[in-house]
């Protein structure tokens, strides 16, 4: 149990301060496993990854005896730092997932039987689905941590974790709120602010007053992206975050990341409507006109259709009120809407932005609309390709965004389409089933 720490409620000029204090704890391995931590601390086994990846065997290794289908990977701790070879195996072709894990400190070409990393059990019974090791001391080096972790997850993404939080508490709504920050570049600090493109660190904030820092529905693996998810109370480091009372709170980390504060303004705040209360929506808040060559390209793959310039990431829960936001220029990314059937059951769905949705423009004390949600409609799009037709549905809202991943009451997609071709005379010349993906 963490020890908690005084929170102080500072009336500002025109606003509200919250200043909570922080201390160092250290953590295992699978308490941080629903962080989504960014890509540059992740190797991807079997696949290439920009920035750390598998690979066949480094010329002059030697696999340890005993070691049954090994994989070799690059680590690295951030872009800015070098890598180490490392090492994944099993004890026995019985093993149920990689129980061995080499890191070639030294760079001697050998692992030794120091270099090994042990996996954690500590009454987790391992499985084929998230496997940690360690944690294990790092060698010293400029930016690096003292300690860390090893996530295998679904034996395909190795990911390095810190083993410390700074943590602390405040108290708010009649609860105690339990916040943490995670040095997720694990560069040595915790105030780097994050994308999910550049890396950065990550705040983690008790949303339901529950004591406990909640992942995905399964309460642990969360995967690699899994920051957009509805249910994480992980979220990227920026320049606001949400907190359990609804409102959106100006982040600032203090010197040595000793305290953390919020602060909020509601005169410089507008409000959003049109969203169905409940509803998790991403918006693409614009932070100045600059764009990096990385943020170019992300945009030309990821964002078409929102003007150049520099964006953060605003992960929102709206209200029965809809979103009071700070003033400022935002897209909607994407959002996760429900629906009730005609028995007042929910439907849920997601939608993503389109390029004919605008730019919102939140003004203090204004309230803007946002057109979503029902009646829908179904696109059929036929495109032939020399003596055959390829035919595709897309599903888009009265907004004109594509809707994805339906899903039932039962949490199960609804039964796939079917296409049936008719002659003139109205005879069934062909019956095919649609398949989602």
């Amino acid at each position: 149990m963490v020890a908690a720490l005084a929170s102080i409620a500072l009336a500002c000029a025109g606003g509200t301060t919250i200043e909570v204090g922080l201390q160092l704890r250290e953590v295992k391995g699978l308490e941080l496993s629903s962080v989504p931590f960014n890509m540059m601390n992740t190797a991807m086994l079997g696949g290439y990854d920009p920035y750390s990846g598998m690979m066949s065997k480094p010329k002059g290794y030697e696999i340890p005896k005993g070691t049954v289908t090994p994989m070799f990977a690059r680590i690295g701790f951030n872009e800015k730092l070098e890598n180490f070879v490392a090492l994944l195996g099993r004890s026995s072709s019985a093993a149920m997932s990689f129980d061995r894990l080499w890191v070639d400190w030294n760079r001697d070409k050998a692992f030794s039987d120091d270099e090994a990393i042990p996996p954690e059990t500590d009454g987790h019974q391992m499985n084929a689905d998230v496997v940690c090791f360690g944690p294990t001391q790092v060698p010293p080096g400029k930016g690096r941590p003292a300690k860390i972790c090893f996530l295998l997850e679904r034996q395909f993404a190795l990911r390095v974790l810190p083993t410390e939080v700074m943590e602390g508490s405040m108290g708010l709504g009649g609860k105690q709120i339990r916040i943490a920050l995670v040095d997720g570049n694990l560069d040595g600090a915790y105030d780097s602010p994050c994308s999910e493109y550049a890396g950065g660190d990550y705040i983690l904030i008790d949303q339901n007053g529950d004591g406990k820092f909640s992942g995905s529905s399964d309460g642990r693996y969360m995967g690699l992206w899994s920051d957009q998810s509805p249910e994480s109370e992980a979220r990227m480091l920026q320049t606001y975050a949400q907190l359990p009372d609804g409102n959106f709170y100006k982040v600032q980390v203090g010197p040595k990341a000793e305290k953390v504060s919020f602060s909020r303004d509601p005169g410089s705040e507008g409000r959003l409507a049109g969203l169905a209360p409940g509803s998790h929506v991403s918006l693409r808040l614009r932070t100045g006109d600059g764009q990096g060559e990385r943020d170019m390209m992300v945009q030309m793959v990821m964002e078409r259709g929102i003007p150049a310039g520099a964006y953060e990431t605003v992960q929102a829960k709206v209200g029965k009120d809809g979103l009071r936001l700070p003033a400022g220029k935002y897209f909607l990314s994407s959002a996760s809407f429900s629906a009730l059937d005609k028995s007042g059951k929910p439907w849920r769905y997601t939608v993503a932005r389109s390029a004919k949705v605008k730019e919102l423009s939140i003004e203090p004390g204004k309230t803007v609309t946002y057109v979503a949600g029902s009646p829908m409609k179904l696109v059929v799009h036929a495109r032939k390709s020399g003596q055959s037709y390829n035919v595709s549905l897309d599903l888009r809202d009265k907004a004109g965004s594509s809707v994805n991943d339906v899903r039932k009451p039962d949490g199960k997609m609804p039964a796939e389409p079917m296409l049936v071709i008719k002659n003139a005379s109205g005879k069934v010349l062909k019956s095919l089933k649609f398949h989602y993906g």
